[in-house]
């Protein structure tokens, strides 16, 4: 016979896994209520630490349109796209780094050996900037304009699909508007 006082909370842990596993499914759904809270606010005030040492603030994220990448040495879906990062980087995109709960060894030594597509990267060792901005995984990337306002997240690998079919959709428009008000 079934035990129900084991069997009712391993029913509860299993629709608590099935949910959490739609939603993860879904973050990339434009529909999902859980898609995006920040999209249209402004980034959020900041000043932290890079890699490097060097102090930067919210600014860093302002004055063009600009990638902001949620990243770790330890993350294996940040591996994957950081190639196509390194295309962007060298196409001339604005990408900023955000290392999430990462040791600032294992980022330098990363980027030593892979190669570095952000021109900064803030140094986020608790994770409290990311979750400001709503980030609670890796790879996240958002795209922000030159305003400071954020547009788009994408959460998992960036590739060239999710390139061209969520960010330069976003991007090509405002561009076109930008060049149309300077003729």
């Amino acid at each position: 016979m079934i035990n129900l006082r084991f069997s009712i909370p391993l029913a509860g842990a299993i629709a608590f896994i099935v949910a959490l596993s739609w939603m993860l499914v879904n973050t990339d759904n434009d529909e999902a209520p859980t898609q995006f809270a920040m999209k249209g606010q402004t980034v959020p005030t900041f000043s932290y630490a890079t890699l490097e040492n060097e102090l930067v603030d919210e600014t860093v994220l302002k004055g063009k349109w600009t990638l902001l990448n949620v990243w770790a040495s330890w993350c294996v879906v940040c591996k994957k796209e950081h190639d196509f990062l390194m295309t962007l980087s060298r196409q001339g995109v604005p990408i900023i780094g955000l290392n999430y709960r990462d040791r600032k060894e294992a980022a330098l030594n990363t980027l030593k050996h892979t190669g570095n597509p952000y021109r900064a990267v803030i140094f986020d060792p608790s994770g409290a900037l990311a979750i400001e901005f709503g980030s609670l995984v890796t790879p996240d990337t958002y795209l922000i304009d030159e305003h400071g306002t954020l547009i788009h997240r994408h959460t998992g690998e960036l590739n060239n699909e999710v390139w061209e079919t969520e960010f330069l959709p976003r991007i090509q428009p405002a561009q076109h508007r930008h060049q149309s008000k300077e003729e």
